[in-house]
């Protein structure tokens, strides 16, 4: 559970690195077995509840819709993922709380009986589409996220020079890192931590 490895990128325009690939195969957070979904979201993630309520239209935990993310909790290695409203009748059936939730009955997460939150730490894998990657990929790289090595490696192989460019300055574990050099780092197989914040005032 332990990430040793580290990489900090200071950066003014977060948005180059906000692929649609990074947040939607996923990003690692940590979080407690037992504890309540809306808490993670909410209080360990840092999503205002109106947020959460009105933007996010449709949740999924381990590919099942949830209604009530309160009376959801964390089970070991969750994947979570979040959307804003999708179109079309697809959509309206998988929003939460929506008229056509009865549709889907069969695939909605059911309220889950889990120990009490703090008993064992794992890592939940977070995943954004559309808006919401867009509007909280920028907070979620601020706090930093775990990614594994192998990701990081083709996310940074995807970049355009530009992109590159547009970073300030880059520190992989203690080292000071020339940004076009991204792509050419050795990166191990475990998780790494990702951090990415802006220039100092």
């Amino acid at each position: 559970m332990t990430t040793n490895a580290s990489l900090v990128i200071t950066t003014g325009q977060p948005q180059v690195l906000l692929s649609s690939a990074l947040f939607g195969s996923g990003v690692g957070v940590k979080a407690q077995v037992g504890m309540p979904l809306v808490e993670l979201l909410c209080d360990r993630i840092g999503i205002a509840p109106d947020y959460l309520d009105q933007r996010v239209q449709t949740i999924f935990v381990n590919g099942r819709t949830v209604d009530r993310p309160e009376e959801v909790r964390i089970v070991e290695h969750a994947t979570v993922a979040l959307s804003a409203a999708m179109p079309g009748l697809m959509g309206a059936t998988l929003r939460k709380g929506g008229l056509l939730a009865v549709f889907r009955k069969d695939i909605s997460q059911r309220p889950t009986d889990c120990p009490e939150a703090g008993h064992c730490e794992t890592i939940v894998i977070l995943k954004l589409f559309n808006m919401v990657a867009k509007e909280l990929g920028p907070m979620l790289l601020q706090q930093g996220v775990l990614l594994k090595g192998p990701t990081l490696s083709r996310h940074f192989a995807q970049l355009s020079p530009s992109a590159l460019s547009a970073l300030n300055t880059v520190v992989w574990n203690g080292q000071s890192v020339p940004p076009d050099r991204l792509p050419a780092v050795g990166w191990p197989d475990g998780w790494i931590r990702l951090v990415v914040q802006p220039p100092s005032p």
